[in-house]
């Protein structure tokens, strides 16, 4: 996984800039100055966009967070495997994973994330995941996310099947440098329904599905899956 986001990190927010979606999401859930933790920071700039919280950033890629220690030295941010979720310490009012980040683990490893998310979570505390719909994913047969292509960028983003698990390859074309990457990740799926279930056996309650961060009903043709589920 590292070698992936290790090449694309100097161009991250070329192809993924700022969801304000996602940040207007979070404002709905948590109060000013709450004890938030976001899992795959990234180059934390949800993170600094949520300056009004109280927020650790955390992300597997070293490379992202030394980006993101540069950038916004005011603010917190650690390198963390989330596997390792449950040897942070102290409690938190909010745990955020967004941006496919959940799906980097097999069902295993995801079982482990939230019940690690579940001890370290206040009471009344929330959970916010987002992913790729993979129920759509599956069922149609997707083998290919749209083309990104801006000004600065192409990014081709596709998917081989096999054995319960993605190959996601990816190609990184930076036009004025000239610069084209390419890599692969695996990833691994996980149904709407097959998450409901670990979220409960965690013991997490008033578990909302949504089609996206507007909070959109979701539907097996949503795009996205966005969860909201508390303690």
């Amino acid at each position: 996984m590292g070698d992936f986001y290790s090449k694309i990190k100097d161009y991250y927010d070329l192809i993924f800039p700022l969801n304000v979606g996602a940040a207007a999401f979070v404002r709905r859930k948590f109060t000013v100055g709450a004890e938030l933790l976001e899992i795959g920071c990234a180059n934390g700039k949800l993170t600094h966009a949520l300056s009004e919280y109280q927020v650790l950033g955390t992300d597997l890629e070293a490379g992202f967070i030394e980006i993101a220690r540069r950038r916004y030295p005011e603010q917190n941010f650690r390198v963390l495997n989330l596997l390792e979720v449950s040897g942070v310490e102290g409690s938190f009012d909010g745990i955020i994973c967004f941006g496919n980040t959940l799906v980097h683990v097999d069902h295993f490893g995801v079982e482990r994330f939230v019940a690690g998310a579940y001890e370290h979570l206040r009471p009344g505390g929330k959970l916010l995941l987002q992913t790729v719909n993979y129920d759509y994913i599956l069922d149609e047969k997707i083998m290919a996310l749209p083309l990104i292509d801006n000004d600065q960028i192409t990014f081709e983003r596709k998917y081989s099947y096999s054995a319960g698990k993605f190959l996601f390859q990816g190609k990184l074309e930076v036009k004025a440098e000239k610069v084209c990457l390419v890599s692969e990740v695996e990833l691994f799926p996980v149904r709407s329904a097959e998450l409901r279930v670990v979220l409960e056996k965690a013991g997490f309650s008033d578990i909302r599905l949504y089609g996206d961060f507007q909070e959109s009903p979701y539907t097996v043709k949503s795009k996205a899956l966005v969860l909201a589920a508390t303690k």
